[in-house]
């Protein structure tokens, strides 16, 4: 009797900190904003004979894409 008593307590207990451990690791990676970087999208207007020196500058202060559209 004193057994079953035991094991359901230790099932429980396990049970329980092993979904709080899974639920933890779950939303601190789906919902983290301490880490995220702000999205941000800057156009720049500037005559095609210019543009690889403002590409140049982008790329030095590390800008995840550089792209050009002929208007």
């Amino acid at each position: 009797m004193i057994w079953g008593i035991i094991a359901t307590l230790s099932g429980f207990a396990i049970g329980y900190l092993f979904i709080r451990a899974i639920q933890s690791r779950f939303f601190t990676r789906m919902f983290r904003t301490r880490e995220r970087l702000p999205e941000l999208a800057v156009l720049i207007r500037c005559q095609e004979s210019r543009f690889h020196e403002v590409q140049r500058i982008l790329w030095e202060y590390r800008a995840l894409s550089v792209g050009w559209v002929k208007a």
